[in-house]
């Protein structure tokens, strides 16, 4: 099952998911399998036992896709905007040393041509 952690606390090593089916799942440190420390907010995978959880993974594994997703997205608009930038300047030189670094290599492509 899916859920994200309401609250951790480290002192008593325990904390409450929520879980995607809108009930709470109790949960101690024992039964969580990441290296990181749980905290609030973060996404989790677990197993439900009752009004409990175990087997609990989260937070890098759920994290990378989503800000993979975003790199790519700021990667292709980044690029456009400065590929734009130097058209827009008749690929004059001085331009391109501020574009090339935003964008990747394509705008530094156009300022070796």
């Amino acid at each position: 099952m899916k859920g994200y952690i309401l609250d951790y606390t480290v002192q008593t090593n325990s904390g409450i998911i929520s879980g995607d089916d809108n009930q709470r799942y109790n949960f101690r440190g024992a039964d969580w399998k990441e290296a990181a420390l749980p905290r609030r907010g973060m996404r989790v995978d677990f197993v439900a036992v009752g009004d409990a959880a175990t087997e609990i993974y989260g937070g890098a594994a759920f994290a990378s896709a989503n800000i993979k997703i975003a790199a790519g997205l700021l990667a292709i608009f980044l690029g456009w905007a400065s590929t734009s930038f130097i058209s827009a300047t008749r690929g004059r030189a001085s331009f391109c040393c501020f574009a090339a670094p935003l964008g990747g290599l394509l705008p530094l492509a156009f300022c070796l041509s």
